[in-house]
């Protein structure tokens, strides 16, 4: 899988694969979007789950001070600390985790590594083909090449047009549908 900004931020502006600025905007805005949806995850899951997902000392205590707040606008201030935190570290891994966690109430191995490759590269390239847009898919169909286009540009468009719970269902049909080829 070629590199992308949305995924490791580390690359520099001028390596991002988006031709316009518009497209780094829009990359930024869905890398932004699923760290703040993890955020908030982080801030619902109880004490206990919490320890089991072996967070950073730092951010382990973000995100047990933020279970604490009842103060809307304090909350919202304190998930944006997380949220920098979060962009600090390698969160996709953590996403991961914290789904199994959701899904299935343990973290299998809980470890500090990833809970499924699979898992991880589906996430990866996700949020990549809906950051990204056009220049993902073509990256997505490089490297699989007997991937549809327009099934893919379709799924794509369909998390772009939905909001809220159906968002979050577009995007695990997308994920799905991506599961097949990583596999």
């Amino acid at each position: 899988m070629t590199t992308s900004r949305i995924v490791d931020p580390r690359i520099e502006a001028e390596a991002f694969a988006g031709d316009s600025r518009s497209d780094a905007r829009r990359a930024e805005r869905v890398k932004e979007d699923a760290l703040a949806r993890l955020a908030s995850d982080l801030c619902r899951v109880s004490a206990k789950k919490l320890g089991q997902l072996e967070l950073p000392e730092p951010l382990n205590d973000a995100v047990s001070a933020a279970r604490l707040i009842t103060s809307a606008p304090a909350q919202n201030r304190q998930q944006r600390l997380i949220r920098t935190l979060l962009r600090d570290s390698d969160w996709l891994p953590l996403r991961s985790r914290l789904d199994v966690l959701l899904e299935t109430g343990t973290v299998p191995g809980a470890s500090s590594g990833p809970v499924d490759a699979v898992t991880d590269r589906c996430l990866a390239w996700t949020l990549r083909l809906v950051g990204e847009g056009a220049p993902g898919l073509e990256a997505f169909l490089t490297e699989f090449p007997r991937a549809d286009r327009t099934h893919l540009r379709q799924m794509v468009r369909a998390v772009h047009k939905a909001s809220d719970d159906r968002r979050l269902k577009a995007e695990r049909q997308l994920m799905t549908a991506l599961r097949g080829f990583l596999r």
